[in-house]
């Protein structure tokens, strides 16, 4: 049995995602509130390696909380000038459009179609949690605290936030990610504390911590709706990114691994993904070499080898197939594009 004795500092890094754990839904709503600066906190927060004095942490964080009754507060709608008519006015044209943009193209990665001009009681949790995510993201702060955020998105959508979180890293952006599930936890985190009794604790090396076990220290989920992470499809696709620097995967034990024969598991993938198994792992190597020559001055063909290819020249040519360009074309003309 692991124990977690108490301690009482938050220690938030760039490039990371910490997560707190807590069985007491109360305390973890009360820290949430304090994290995001809007109750008096009774835990230190380091970040950069500094204890943050509080009103500097307010303008340190950006928050996104879905609860219906604090959705004005926390997002678009007043907080981070989405709205027409509801703070955008206070902007100059060029920047107004600016963030309408930069909006947009985040709601295109969530498959959105919200209307930015509708009413805020107009949307429906979805729709409010995708706001929320947006929102943050959009503040352009150093850290970024998701809380009850994925309750109400659907499997592609959360995703996307893994996707977006994990290209935020890598430009600096510290995360405080407050999970209802278990699934969540082993999806995003690279650190954990556990919350009980009012102390903060870090939890070293979770990965060896059976799930069960990290679940008696869980914020019960209150009718949580995600769609279920449970999904073999949805599993068999993290499988594939966790395996990025292999020359090649076999998909027969990938099925395996998630309880389906390979036969089954290959219908269901093109039905659930639109693509095959072999075409979706391929892809997912082009994304994270995207990634690699946007976000940082590695060699093409150290990226080439990073990501499992053993000819530089094959790895150039899948690139072009998939990106009508060249890898060094991508990086020195396509790299803007990419960021939006």
């Amino acid at each position: 049995m692991h124990e977690f004795p108490g301690a009482d500092i938050l220690d938030l890094k760039r490039g990371e995602i910490t997560c707190v754990l807590s069985p007491d839904v109360d305390k973890i709503e009360l820290f949430a509130r304090e994290a995001c600066g809007i109750a008096a906190s009774r835990h230190r927060i380091r970040f950069d390696g500094r204890i943050m004095p509080a009103d500097e942490w307010r303008r340190t964080v950006a928050p996104s909380w879905i609860k219906e009754t604090l959705f004005d507060r926390f997002t678009g709608a007043e907080h981070f000038f989405l709205h027409p008519g509801r703070g955008l006015h206070t902007f100059g044209i060029l920047r107004r459009t600016r963030v309408l943009k930069r909006a947009q193209a985040l709601l295109d990665r969530f498959a959105s179609r919200i209307d930015l001009s509708a009413a805020a009681a107009s949307y429906d949790l979805n729709e409010k949690s995708i706001l929320a995510v947006v929102a943050a993201l959009l503040a352009d702060r150093p850290v970024v605290i998701f809380y009850r955020i994925a309750r109400h998105l659907t499997l592609p959508q959360f995703e996307s936030l893994t996707d977006i979180m994990n290209e935020r890293k890598l430009t600096g952006t510290a995360f405080l990610y407050i999970p209802e599930r278990i699934e969540e936890l082993t999806l995003v985190a690279d650190k954990v504390y556990t919350l009980n009794d009012d102390a903060l604790t870090p939890v070293s090396d979770f990965r060896s911590i059976p799930a069960a076990e990290l679940a008696r220290v869980l914020t019960p989920s209150d009718g949580l709706n995600i769609l279920s992470l449970h999904d073999p499809i949805y599993r068999a696709k993290k499988v594939m990114k966790e395996h990025l620097t292999a020359e090649t995967v076999s998909f027969e034990n990938i099925a395996a691994s998630v309880g389906l024969s390979y036969d089954f598991f290959r219908k269901e993938f093109k039905k659930k993904a639109h693509t095959s198994p072999k075409q979706y792992y391929l892809k997912l190597k082009m994304d994270k070499a995207k990634e690699l020559l946007l976000y940082s001055s590695e060699r093409v063909e150290d990226i080439a080898e990073k990501l499992g290819f053993t000819d530089g020249s094959y790895f150039a040519k899948q690139f072009r197939r998939h990106e009508g360009t060249t890898p060094n074309e991508f990086r020195r003309g396509k790299a803007g594009a990419f960021r939006q």
